[in-house]
């Protein structure tokens, strides 16, 4: 691959594409880039920084779709983003361990199904919307049980 398809890509990446739409727009397979990236640390470098600018580009998005539905009457996206911004302030679960903030599990938080069926409901018309709350909400998941397990060795 050449820089300029390297550029490319990454620019797509940091606008907030998903890895394989990036992929496939430079023509090229997720997995092909995968294996580059996995042989070289300052590429597996650059691509840690074009995702991270990509994904805190479409949580930017998804926070003002959610402040915009809190404003509007959803009660529900209200104590999700307070919940969110300021967990140890409005989310009775909230701990700290060992110096880590923690969450306990996601299924442990009131309200935690009618959420998921309010952000399913809301996002509805929004899918990509709706994919990276799924996304982030099983990164969540895993981060939790990582820490839990560290904090119980």
């Amino acid at each position: 691959m050449t820089d300029d398809q390297w550029k490319l890509f990454f620019d797509f990446v940091e606008d907030g594409q998903k890895i394989d739409v990036a992929a496939e727009r430079i023509g090229y397979s997720k997995g092909y880039l995968y294996r580059l990236r996995n042989r070289n640390p300052e590429l597996a470098e650059r691509w840690e920084i074009a995702l991270t600018a990509g994904r805190n580009r479409r949580a930017d998005e998804l926070e003002a779709i959610a402040e915009e539905r809190a404003r509007n009457g959803s009660d529900l996206m209200l104590i999700f983003m307070l919940k969110s911004l300021a967990p140890e302030r409005f989310n009775d679960r909230y701990r700290k361990v060992e110096g880590l903030e923690k969450v306990l599990r996601l299924e442990d938080i009131p309200g935690y199904q009618q959420l998921c069926d309010g952000l399913v409901k809301a996002l509805h018309p929004y899918p990509e919307a709706l994919q990276e709350v799924v996304a982030v909400l099983k990164e969540l998941r895993e981060a939790g049980a990582h820490i839990e397990q560290r904090t119980l060795n």
